[in-house]
């Protein structure tokens, strides 16, 4: 059966636009790119081809995402089958940019590392992983805060981007422990505004010694506070043992790091509380709701109203889940 990926040069817009009223090509890259769509009330969201070979492994990801709950990911929406048998990932849209290279104040840079860490936290308290942590992956919001997006590695070893992949991955490994080494490469490239390992041979040949020698002849790297420095190493040491290993332990390290570099700047405001984009589903089972619907009593009407932001579009998403 012919690969509906290698096939995208068939109109994938136009496929799109079977089931959105507006599409259009995001971004070029692997597995086809990406793309964005409207839906008919004006919501955007982005929609991402998947590799025939890797459908059962981002299926099986995709529905434990969907009881992931974070700020720091965007929503799923569902794997969409398409009349020509191409499988899409719709997820939504996370207004905002990429991260680029720094080199950026530390304070802030801290903070961007603290939200990947709580989404990678999230995604491997699943059972699964995210496999492709990257700059580009990585979306600083309209109100400062970082989103984890591109879910079409989900699951998969043997993935990710040029300049944050383990050493382990080159042999077909991967899994939660690349995700922190990947972020590892991002804090240092936030930091220094260098890629650690811009060329594979440099991955490949990575021991303790060479990672210390590597880390210590990058611009800046010096100014960088100690403890930053070590939490940096530890995140991207080349063995799997020594490597940092228990997200609890990076997260808590991080909000340390955070919460100091804020106050050597002058205490800042602590950044309001956000809700999460939604909940995971806590309602009576399916086999209920069959129940109730074959009982004599017809089933009620549920009308959700309120005014604009209110949240009635994630009531409803919450209800179709």
């Amino acid at each position: 059966m012919q690969d509906p990926i290698a096939n995208l040069d068939a109109n994938p817009v136009g496929e799109l636009e079977l089931r959105y009223p507006q599409a259009a090509r995001l971004a070029h890259g692997g597995e086809g790119g990406t793309f964005i769509a409207r839906e008919h009330g004006g919501t955007r969201v982005v929609c991402k081809p998947v590799d025939s070979a890797a459908i059962g492994i981002v299926r099986q990801a995709f529905a434990v995402l969907r009881r992931v709950c974070s700020p720091h990911l965007p929503a799923p929406r569902e794997l969409w089958v398409a009349p020509s048998g191409r499988v899409w990932m719709i997820t939504d849209w996370v207004e905002g940019a990429p991260l680029g290279l720094g080199p950026a104040g530390l304070e802030q840079v801290l903070g961007e590392a603290l939200g990947i860490a709580r989404a990678l936290a999230a995604i491997h308290a699943a059972g699964t992983h995210h496999g492709d942590v990257s700059l580009a992956n990585v979306i600083r919001t309209t109100t400062h805060g970082c989103v984890l997006v591109d879910l079409a590695e989900l699951g998969r070893v043997g993935s990710g981007s040029p300049g944050f992949i383990a050493p382990e991955v080159f042999s077909g490994g991967g899994g939660a422990a690349a995700d922190r080494f990947g972020l590892g490469c991002l804090l240092v490239a936030r930091l220094t505004g260098e890629l650690p390992f811009r060329h594979p041979e440099l991955v490949l040949a990575l021991d303790h010694a060479r990672l210390r020698e590597r880390l210590a002849g990058l611009p800046g790297w010096s100014a960088v506070p100690v403890d930053v420095r070590e939490l940096m190493s530890s995140l991207l040491e080349p063995d799997l043992a020594r490597r940092l290993a228990d997200d609890r332990v990076l997260i808590h390290r991080l909000e340390q790091l955070h919460l100091f570099a804020r106050g050597q700047g002058g205490m800042a405001p602590p950044a309001p509380w956000r809700l999460p984009s939604r909940w995971p589903y806590r309602g009576a089972s399916l086999a209920e709701l069959l129940q109730s619907f074959a009982a004599t009593r017809p089933p009620a009407l549920v009308a959700i109203v309120g005014p604009p932001h209110s949240g009635r579009t994630r009531c409803v998403e919450e209800i179709v889940q």
